[in-house]
């Protein structure tokens, strides 16, 4: 009777009617005329558009610079490409600003301020906070227009490395593998 009972609890656990998704994500993708998704055979080409974060003045020693770009795009591309998704450069600009230049956390008025800052309807937006402090990355939702990363984490800049993929990823869509779990309830969890 044990072994049945956890057999059928083993059974239970894995089938997929247990997943209420509203598929809200779904849905809000139609409604912005992404549709594109439905054909899986790819290669997929997203356009992103960069945003150096620097002080009101033009300065600051821990700004990005314009070469880093290129070392962004890298990066997204050499993590997505196994999957047929490629990032096309659409421009860059500067946004001097001392407020967000001086951002020590992704607080959300400070983010919905700099993510609404020179934004581009046809490119995903990627701002590029300062290299000092442990800043961080964050997307403006899942799926979204617009991500943010700054800080630098065991002395590697957190925007070229696999956080600014990782944030993009959420733009594209993808919820954290635990989504649906202890962390966070609402979802539907992964196996």
């Amino acid at each position: 009777l044990f072994l049945l009972l956890n057999i059928l609890h083993i059974l239970l656990c894995t089938a997929q009617s247990f997943c209420y998704n509203d598929g809200y994500e779904y849905e809000n993708l139609l409604a912005n005329g992404r549709t594109s998704f439905v054909n899986y055979s790819g290669p997929y080409h997203v356009r992103v558009y960069f945003h150096i974060i620097r002080m009101t003045n033009g300065s600051g020693e821990y700004a990005f610079q314009e070469t880093d770009i290129s070392s962004c795009l890298e990066i997204l591309n050499d993590d997505y490409a196994p999957h047929n998704i490629f990032f096309d450069y659409a421009g860059m600009d500067y946004i001097d600003n001392t407020i967000f230049y001086g951002m020590d956390e992704m607080q959300d008025s400070y983010f919905d301020a700099l993510i609404n800052t020179n934004i581009h309807e046809d490119a995903i937006d990627i701002y590029l906070l300062p290299t000092s402090g442990s800043i961080g990355g964050r997307a403006s939702s899942i799926p979204g227009r617009a991500l943010a990363v700054g800080g630098t984490m065991d002395g590697v800049s957190m925007g070229i490395s696999h956080v600014l993929s990782h944030e993009m990823g959420h733009c594209l869509g993808l919820f954290h593998t635990f989504h649906g779990g202890e962390r966070e309830p609402f979802g539907c969890a992964e196996l």
